[in-house]
């Protein structure tokens, strides 16, 4: 595990764009799993500057979502918020990003589908994520255990609940990535601002490897870079 810390969150978001960037340079035909989450805004808008000057392409790249919520309006999903935000303003093809078929009724068929669907593409050159204040990576949430595989779950509000999900729902259905998963990625990139992220960086960092921390299992892995601002390394 790598951990730069930078000045503020423009410093760190602009290093985690360049090495996406470098990914794509290296392998324009990379597979790549991208997480609408806010710690990751600033990214996608610096890979977008990126783009609009020239020196990104992503007419070959292939995206996978993430994260998604099931049931919920096509408009609000992560999906399409990503693609809104940051795709559908590239050349990246429609055909070239895949999500959860989170409209369908058989959800852990969805989930099933959908790691099938990642490991028959080839393992993936890069996941974009972040970590949310109780630990949790994408919804994969403190609980006795972890899941592998892309699975269905019920996740409780925590900072890494979008605010377009209805406030008043307490345990919000949806879809993820699981721990597996991204763990077969041949590199993690984790950007995470703010003190409140702070102790949940720690327990990534240094932390006893335990599910009560999803976030922790990282320490497993043989490549995760971490890009912090001041605040969210304050306590390691």
């Amino acid at each position: 595990m790598k951990v730069h810390v930078f000045n503020n969150e423009d410093a760190a978001s602009l290093a985690a764009a360049m090495m996406v960037c470098a990914q794509v340079l290296a392998k324009p035909d990379a597979l790549i799993a991208l997480e609408k989450a806010e710690d990751l805004q600033s990214t996608y808008q610096k890979l977008l500057a990126l783009y609009k000057a020239g020196s990104l392409a992503l007419h070959d790249t292939k995206f996978f979502n993430a994260v998604e919520y099931c049931q919920i309006e096509p408009e609000k999903s992560q999906g399409e918020l990503l693609q809104a935000d940051f795709l559908r303003q590239t050349d990246c093809p429609q055909e070239n990003f895949y999500n959860f078929a989170y409209r369908e009724n058989d959800f852990i068929r969805a989930a099933a589908d959908y790691e099938q669907k990642i490991q028959e593409s080839g393992s993936l050159d890069l996941a974009i994520i972040t970590v949310a204040d109780d630990g949790s990576i994408l919804l994969n949430q403190p609980a006795p255990y972890i899941l592998n595989d892309c699975h269905f779950t019920k996740a409780l509000r925590n900072s890494s609940i979008q605010p377009t999900i209805n406030p008043a729902i307490e345990q919000i259905p949806g879809l993820t990535m699981g721990m597996g998963t991204l763990m077969r990625a041949h590199m993690i990139i984790l950007p995470a601002y703010g003190k409140d992220k702070a102790p949940a960086v720690a327990n990534l960092v240094r932390g006893q490897i335990d599910p009560s921390c999803p976030a922790s299992f990282l320490q497993l892995h043989s490549c995760v870079i971490l890009l912090l601002d001041e605040a969210a390394a304050a306590l390691i």
